[in-house]
């Protein structure tokens, strides 16, 4: 599975743009590829303006926190994501591969 990451637009790193990512992925590798991982919000990048080693914090705009999550959902619903499928990109998919993988 594919965790989608924050290398959605350097320009314009916006909730759409990343949704778009979503939508590309589901076509291409199919809905049961797709999910969001624990470390969404948490994306490291180089700092261009900085000494070569050092790293920045990266968020999309209006999303920096667990908090803005409902936004992305409500974003993968207005793009007709619902039911099983929603719920697969949101963990289901995580669930699913956790469970194939670890010890019962």
């Amino acid at each position: 599975m594919m965790a989608l990451s924050f290398v959605v637009d350097h320009e314009a790193p916006t909730l759409s743009r990343w949704l778009d990512h979503f939508s590309h992925a589901v076509v291409v590798m199919g809905i049961e590829h797709v999910g969001v991982g624990a470390d969404f919000v948490d994306q490291i990048a180089p700092n261009a303006q900085a000494q070569p080693t050092a790293r920045s914090r990266v968020a999309l705009d209006g999303f920096t926190g667990p908090e803005h999550f409902p936004a992305l959902a409500a974003g993968l619903r207005e793009r007709r994501y619902d039911g099983e499928r929603l719920d697969a990109i949101l963990g289901g998919n995580w669930l699913r591969i956790l469970e194939a993988a670890l010890p019962t």
